[in-house]
């Protein structure tokens, strides 16, 4: 049996204005820059690319 995910409200009312539009952040160059440089920190491509990882089912 497939469970739909449930959204968070809160989630979902911060991200839309009153009149329930999305939010437009306008985030500077600076801000997006530092923004993407930030996710990449996320991302161990040493982790990804270890073949003893790649395969669960083995």
């Amino acid at each position: 049996m497939y469970l739909k995910p449930q959204v968070s409200m809160v989630i979902q009312e911060n991200l839309r204005d009153q009149e329930g539009n999305p939010v437009q952040y306008n985030f500077s160059a600076l801000e997006q820059a530092d923004l993407v440089a930030f996710l990449h920190t996320l991302t161990d491509e040493s982790f990804l690319n270890d073949e003893k990882f790649s395969d669960p089912f083995r």
